[in-house]
């Protein structure tokens, strides 16, 4: 199980927009995640290899506005804007695109669906595409929780599990940039 349990703050970071996480998996630190609130970028820090996870062009450019307006002006949709985790060279190891209630994510030639337990539940249950069952479930454990949990068994790789963790805070945090313009 990976959880990630939120870091604390050092004095030179204390004001910024961000939100630091240590990914810990059998009670030993594995590395770290840092989401960017303003830029909506997760920074994915495991066994010393470091990784993004950001859309493939700024969230803004997809409002219902915007789409709106695009309209009006006879011009196309843009289409599906994925979240793509990447290393350090610049290559792809995973995509996942929002769907109703959940994201579909491929890895590593596999394709997983996260979806939300129910309406009110702060958990996602994630399948295996071809399977009717969930493999793992990623979310809080309850309402007062401070930490995320990633509750799946030992083949679902570390990497999608924190790619998982990003995915949420995505989805979270990325509210609190839109009320604080």
């Amino acid at each position: 199980m990976l959880i990630a349990h939120a870091a604390k703050q050092d004095t030179a970071t204390f004001f910024k927009v961000d939100a630091r996480f240590d990914l810990v998996v059998d009670e030993v630190v594995v590395g770290g995640l840092v989401y960017r609130v303003r830029s909506e970028t997760s920074e994915i820090t495991l066994r010393n290899e470091d990784y993004r996870a950001r859309r493939a062009r700024p969230r803004q450019d997809d409002t219902p506005l915007a789409r709106a307006i695009r309209r009006v002006k006879g011009q196309e949709n843009i289409g599906p804007n994925p979240v793509l985790l990447t290393d350090a060279a610049g290559r792809v190891h995973a995509k996942a695109e929002a769907r109703p209630g959940g994201a579909r994510i491929e890895i590593a030639g596999q394709s997983f669906e996260m979806r939300r337990r129910s309406v009110f539940s702060r958990r996602f249950d994630l399948y295996l595409e071809t399977s009717p069952q969930p493999v793992g479930s990623v979310g809080q454990t309850d309402a007062l929780s401070t930490s995320l949990t990633s509750d799946c068994p030992s083949e679902i790789s570390e990497l999608l599990q924190a790619f998982l963790v990003a995915l949420l805070l995505d989805a979270m945090l990325a509210t609190l940039d839109r009320s604080n313009p």
